[in-house]
């Protein structure tokens, strides 16, 4: 049975069992082929063959191999020697499905070509893909005795189409916009990406010149490009402005390069754009955030202070340089240690390490800056983690003058303990006076009431009754004073 390769010429019946025959040659040439005459120019039509640049194999009706030429060898290793006598299954990989060989044996014994490509394995075991078309060799009462089969390997040129079909797979389904244009602009190409980017569809915009996406006041921009490229220049990154199909005008980057071929000569560019509106508009946001932020920095009455995690100062604003006398030349740059007293270095450096660690910064703490004359100013800071100078982070401080506050707060709280003394004299004093004008005045009712017990006139009873009462209404007064 024929597994894989074979093509055809007309051979004499009488050749029946080439098996038989001896080899003249490197390659054993059948009769048949040996006996056709030379031609004009003296050459064999088997040396012919031999010398041809296809490799010919011939094979009886069972695929049993009879004749193979040079070009066989060259392309599957095997010698003539090593080949005919063996069945074509010697080079079967099993890389394609029985069925398949059974579609070209049932074409093939119905006396029809055969045309296909096959995977088959050279002698060293590495794997390669022929192009080959097989005939049937009939005699002359019309009968198949051979199989002719012409092979070209096309390995190398099937991996550079299976690499660019998976190149343009890539370019398809890129979510980039690539385009390819003529050296003239004409736009040779539009993939998904630039469909989407720009609303053309590809019919749309195949065949347009690549001006129809510049606006008015880029309209020379696509020359210039174009001339770059002619020298074999690349261009990178380049930020501009497209049209799209509606009018809209998009940011987009350019990656612009020139597509050479095999000679060397530039026959057009490919583009590759990107759509960078989103981030044209976040670094504008970005930008006017940092001027916002700038001029509340400037013009905040409250102290600002920017510096990095180590603790060296990056930026004051100018209401910490009027708290604490300095030059911002003089102390940007400084660790803040500079400007905080021994006992308070330490406390910053742990708020530092507690916001490194949870993001989060306690707010209302204390402490006291040095100014330049020596003097020491209170402040209270609130902290934050802020983005600084692109990806950095910075901690920015708030620091509020609390002098004030702290010097109402130290009066109040001498006033306070000043009243809690005036408080502590006034209930000795009242304890006092309870001790001294009670004692008496209770002796005093205690012996009228002793004296009315006593036998006395009418007239002392009187006035002893008078001191009695006399006394009651004096102890009473007293008491409510007291109290």
């Amino acid at each position: 049975m024929i597994e894989t390769e074979e093509i055809g010429l007309s051979v004499d019946k009488r050749f029946r069992d080439p098996l038989k025959m001896k080899s003249a040659s490197k390659h054993s040439v059948p009769p048949a082929i040996a006996e056709i005459g030379a031609g004009n120019n003296g050459i064999g039509l088997a040396e012919a063959i031999n010398q041809a640049g296809q490799a010919v194999v011939i094979t009886d009706r069972d695929g049993n191999v009879l004749y193979v030429n040079a070009a066989f060898t060259s392309m599957t290793g095997y010698s003539s020697r090593e080949i005919v006598g063996k069945s074509t299954r010697l080079l079967k990989s099993g890389k394609q499905e029985p069925s398949y060989y059974a579609d070209l044996w049932k074409t093939v014994t119905a006396g029809r070509n055969w045309h296909g490509e096959l995977i088959n394995r050279r002698k060293d075991g590495s794997l390669y893909t022929e192009e080959l078309t097989i005939a049937p060799v009939r005699d002359s009462e019309g009968d198949i005795i051979r199989y002719i089969a012409l092979k070209q390997d096309v390995t190398q040129q099937r991996e550079q189409e299976k690499s660019l079909r998976f190149l343009a797979a890539i370019i398809a389904s890129s979510g980039a916009a690539i385009i390819g244009i003529t050296p003239e602009g004409t736009i040779s190409s539009w993939n998904g990406g630039a469909e989407e980017l720009y609303g053309y569809r590809a019919e749309e915009a195949v065949g347009k010149l690549i001006s129809v996406l510049l606006p008015p006041d880029r309209s020379g921009e696509a020359g210039a490009i174009l001339e770059c490229v002619k020298e074999g220049q690349k261009i990178l990154d380049y930020e501009t402005v497209r049209l799209t199909k509606d009018g809209r005008a998009i940011d987009v980057s350019l990656a612009v390069s020139p597509i050479i071929d095999a000679k060397g000569k530039v026959v057009g560019a490919a583009t590759i754009a990107h759509d960078i509106s989103e981030r044209r508009r976040a670094d504008r946001a970005m930008r006017e955030s940092a001027q916002r932020f700038q001029v509340i920095f400037e013009r905040s009455l409250d102290c600002l202070y920017i510096h990095d995690f180590d603790g060296n100062l990056l930026d004051v604003n100018p209401a910490a340089l009027k708290l604490l006398g300095y030059r911002r030349e003089e102390i940007v740059s400084l660790h803040f240690s500079f400007l905080l007293g021994p006992d308070q270095t330490l406390k910053a450096l742990q708020a530092i390490k507690e916001l490194e660690k949870t993001g989060v910064s306690k707010d209302g703490i204390e402490f006291r800056l040095k100014c330049r004359t020596g003097k020491f100013v209170d402040v209270e800071t609130k902290t934050v983690v802020i983005p600084y100078e692109r990806a950095a982070r910075a901690i920015l401080g708030v620091a509020r003058d609390i002098t004030e506050r702290k010097e109402v707060e130290t009066a109040i709280r001498e006033a306070k303990q000043a009243a809690e003394h005036a408080n502590r004299a006034k209930s000795e004093f009242l304890a006092n006076m309870s001790h001294e004008l009670r004692t008496p005045m209770n002796g005093v009712i205690g012996m009228t009431g002793l004296l009315l017990e006593t036998e006395l006139n009418a007239e002392q009873r009187q006035y002893a009754e008078i001191v009695a009462s006399s006394g009651e209404s004096l102890l009473a007064v007293i008491n409510d004073i007291l109290d």
